[in-house]
């Protein structure tokens, strides 16, 4: 349809050539030309300047051709199977190359060197996605086992959810500066970007220890140093005696049982020590499986301490008993219904581990949700 047009819109302004020769010939005016030829053509018509030229030029020389000239020039259409290939080409040995490089050494524009990339050869040009760490195989099938075994749990007993708590450790700091996402605002089309100076976290510092359910923070404690085995042990009593005296009815022996607590916390060394394990045995706390470099498993990583870092980032605080206190308040301020869609989100991620063979699987877009098996609590 389109070549059609164009060829019957040549064809049109050729005719109106011809006819300019001839009116030139019987000694009529430019003006007097351009009213004979909007009478005949309408909004096709020639413009009063184009008109005038072409006057001009039958006037030095009557035998003046009316067609275009052959001239030299770009291909008529730049998208052919041979700039195709040598784009593919160049794709090939380069991933990195930018679009109006491309352009330069395929000798096309970069309208059409995009339109290739994307409509022809189905490409789209991405960043590299940075992960916690480049996982081995073995690691990834032990993401895989333990994300398996998780949702065996989970679909055998619909109330293992509910006996969560989640346990981990983060330092807070006096000072943490903005991410850039924190700093974005909005300007005008014409205003300036603005600039900010890069300032390194402070030295002062505090050990920040929580545990939450699907209800809720639990208990929290703030340490000022590295949480060691007998610093976790401590910390493990104070925990059983607040989740008794809140009567969450947790503390019975057996691992089926539907009382029973399950402590979800990682691999480090603390947490593994032979005097944590039999202080653990001893209260009958029972663990969920928790493997290292696994952030994107772990509520505490991918829910609770973003929420608790987003409020005090970009704050100076000039000593330690505000900055607990800024934290204390913005632990209190999380809604019950957002713990309970964090620990609830546990299955899809299993499965959507499962999914990517033990893979990192944050940053994926054809990852649904929907195809993950979610118990009914």
């Amino acid at each position: 349809m389109a070549d059609r047009i164009l060829r019957a819109g040549k064809q049109s302004r050729a005719e109106q050539r011809f006819m300019i020769k001839y009116f030139t010939a019987q000694d009529e005016t430019p003006a007097n030309i351009w009213t004979r030829l909007r009478r005949v053509h309408g909004a096709q018509t020639l413009s009063h300047s184009a008109v005038r030229n072409w006057y001009l030029r039958f006037k030095r020389d009557p035998n003046a051709t009316c067609l275009d000239q052959p001239r030299c020039g770009g291909p008529a259409f730049a998208r052919s199977r041979r700039t195709i290939n040598k784009i593919c080409r160049l794709v090939a040995e380069d991933p990195r190359r930018t679009v109006r490089d491309l352009a330069t050494c395929a000798r096309i524009s970069v309208g059409s060197t995009h339109s290739i990339l994307r409509k022809d050869l189905k490409l789209r040009k991405l960043a590299t996605r940075f992960v916690p760490k480049l996982l081995s195989d073995e690691q990834k099938a032990c993401r895989m086992d333990v994300s398996q075994a998780n949702l065996a749990l989970v679909n055998q007993q619909p109330l293992t959810l509910h006996q969560v708590i989640t346990r981990d450790e983060s330092w807070c700091y006096s000072y943490e500066p903005n991410t850039k996402q924190c700093s974005q605002m909005w300007l005008g089309r014409d205003d300036q970007r603005p600039q900010k100076a890069r300032r390194p976290r402070s030295q002062r510092r505090v050990m920040l220890v929580a545990f939450f359910d699907d209800q809720g923070c639990i208990h929290h404690k703030f340490v000022n140093c590295t949480v060691n085995r007998f610093v976790y042990t401590g910390i493990l009593g104070r925990l059983k005696e607040k989740v008794r005296r809140a009567c969450l009815g947790m503390w019975a022996p057996g691992f089926g049982c539907h009382h029973c607590l399950l402590l979800h916390h990682n691999n480090a060394s603390s947490h593994t020590a032979f005097h944590t394990r039999a202080s653990l045995r001893e209260s009958r706390i029972h663990t969920l499986p928790q493997l290292a470099y696994s952030p994107d498993l772990a509520p505490a990583d991918y829910f609770f301490f973003p929420r608790i870092k987003k409020v005090i980032r970009g704050h100076l605080f000039h000593d330690l008993p505000a900055l607990k206190d800024t934290v204390s308040e913005a632990i209190h301020g999380i809604r019950p219904e957002e713990y309970h869609a964090a620990i609830n989100n546990l299955p899809r991620r299993w499965q959507r581990c499962v999914d990517q063979a033990g893979g990192y699987f944050e940053g994926l877009r054809h990852l649904r949700p929907e195809n993950a098996q979610v118990a009914n609590p």
